[in-house]
């Protein structure tokens, strides 16, 4: 997701003009972030073979809430 984000960056700096440019930059990271995390994170751990894991993000235990 860095260098997707990072490439985007790179894209908008070459195009953007004008004072507002810092802003919509933000702007971008925020968006970028949003859609990063509604359904296209995957998790990031290492299975036990070594490989990342293919599965989305779930919640460990210590992310449980004890009811």
């Amino acid at each position: 997701m860095l260098w997707q984000l990072q490439q985007a960056k790179r894209a908008f700096a070459v195009q953007a003009r004008g004072p507002a440019c810092d802003r919509y930059l933000e702007q971008l990271e925020q968006e970028c972030e949003q859609l990063w995390k509604n359904g296209r994170q995957m998790c990031e751990e290492i299975s036990l073979t070594g490989n990342h894991c293919v599965n989305e993000v779930s919640q460990s235990d210590d992310d449980k809430v004890n009811l």
